[in-house]
């Protein structure tokens, strides 16, 4: 009996803050930029209208807070901690963004002809970012760089890229070009 009475308020708080949660994980699904990513102009209209619903929702759930602890049969106590839960995440989720977004640029390079460029931070990590025209893709990894040989390290590097970066190139930094042996790959030249 105690199993159902635990069981039936776990299904009422999931009830209650269910379409909270799901804004806010979809708020922080279309703006992360930490693992691989595609960004659209779209994005300028959808956060708003979602962070325009996660008012109301709180605004909703509140209220309904508010009544139950007018008549003394309820109190704020679990809707702030989901709401400071909540915000915690995403609070760290905007630091990790920011962080990812303001990096050290060791070198930036483009691929010849192409809309797509190569950014290599300091911290030995690199970003390709395909732009095309209302977004963009943006594939993320780490580097090595011995000798002017310039090794990228990510798995189907190739096919993720469409075929456009590969793994291996060489660095001409007086030439202000990066090469690649392999047949098919096109040159990137330094910004």
């Amino acid at each position: 009996m105690m199993f159902l009475h635990y069981s039936w308020i776990i299904l009422r708080l999931i009830i209650k803050y269910f379409s909270l949660i799901l804004l806010v994980a979809l708020v922080l699904f279309l703006t992360k930029k930490y693992v691989d990513y595609s960004s659209t102009v779209y994005l300028i209209f959808i956060i708003p209208i979602l962070s325009l619903l996660i008012l109301i929702n709180l605004i909703v759930i509140y209220t309904r807070d508010y009544l139950k602890y007018k008549k003394k049969k309820g109190n704020f106590r679990t809707s702030n901690i989901v709401i400071l839960t909540l915000f915690a995440i995403s609070v760290l989720h905007f630091s990790v963004n920011y962080y990812m977004e303001n990096k050290s640029v060791y070198l930036s390079a483009n691929l010849n002809e192409s809309n797509t460029k190569l950014f290599l931070y300091s911290d030995k990590t690199f970003k390709i970012a395909k732009y095309w025209n209302h977004g963009g893709d943006n594939i993320l990894g780490k580097y090595e760089l011995k000798n002017n040989i310039l090794t990228l390290k990510k798995d189907d590097l190739e096919k993720i890229s469409n075929f456009e970066i590969t793994h291996r190139y060489n660095i001409f930094s007086k030439d202000r070009i990066i090469t690649t042996d392999k047949k098919g790959f096109k040159n990137l030249i330094f910004e």
